[in-house]
């Protein structure tokens, strides 16, 4: 993993910026922490919560989602594919959960093509869709049609706030008030 994390991390800094590098090292070195640290805590370490894959691709999904949301939310990621999926924002506009399900399907369908096993990529399709949905529900919230009215005279910098550190769209509204003119 660190050998394919080096170059993704290494175009992540010159394409999003050194912030993003430094708060994605942290990121992944902190997964990588937590991770091991969940399988030293747990009696059998790696063996599974429920024999049942199905329930467990469920709730892995939701959980992972959540997790990789949060991260997402601090401008960082998790390294790996979340790297590719965070650049491809950049020039996209297209929401990261949708992001990631499309970036992971291709790495699921080379690992099909490889070893002709049905069972796992069509597991895995079920983790990368729920945890997709999971983390844009974590970054946009349940509801993703939102609208936001502000009112001011000091349009052009509301608008760079909006466009560049934002990184969203507007429309401009010329209003005028019924009772006051």
């Amino acid at each position: 993993g660190l050998i394919l994390n080096i170059p993704l991390t290494w175009a992540g800094i010159k394409i999003l910026g050194p912030r993003f590098g430094i708060k994605t090292v942290i990121g992944f070195v902190l997964t990588s922490v937590f991770m091991d640290g969940i399988t030293m805590f747990r009696p059998d370490g790696d063996a599974a919560l429920v024999s049942d894959v199905l329930l467990s691709c469920v709730f892995g999904g939701v959980l992972v989602g959540f997790g990789l949301g949060l991260i997402f939310k601090s401008r960082a990621t998790s390294g790996g594919s979340d790297i590719i999926a965070m650049i491809l924002a950049k020039y996209t506009r297209l929401p990261l959960g949708k992001l990631m399900i499309y970036v992971d399907s291709v790495i699921v369908l080379v690992a099909l093509v490889s070893f002709r096993d049905w069972a796992i990529p069509l597991y895995s399709w079920v983790v990368i869709y729920i945890s997709g949905r999971a983390i844009d529900m974590t970054l946009e919230g349940a509801d993703y049609n939102k609208a936001l009215f502000i009112i001011s005279k000091k349009n052009k910098e509301i608008r760079d706030k909006i466009l560049f550190d934002l990184e969203r769209g507007g429309t401009f509204l010329n209003g005028r008030g019924m009772f006051t003119d």
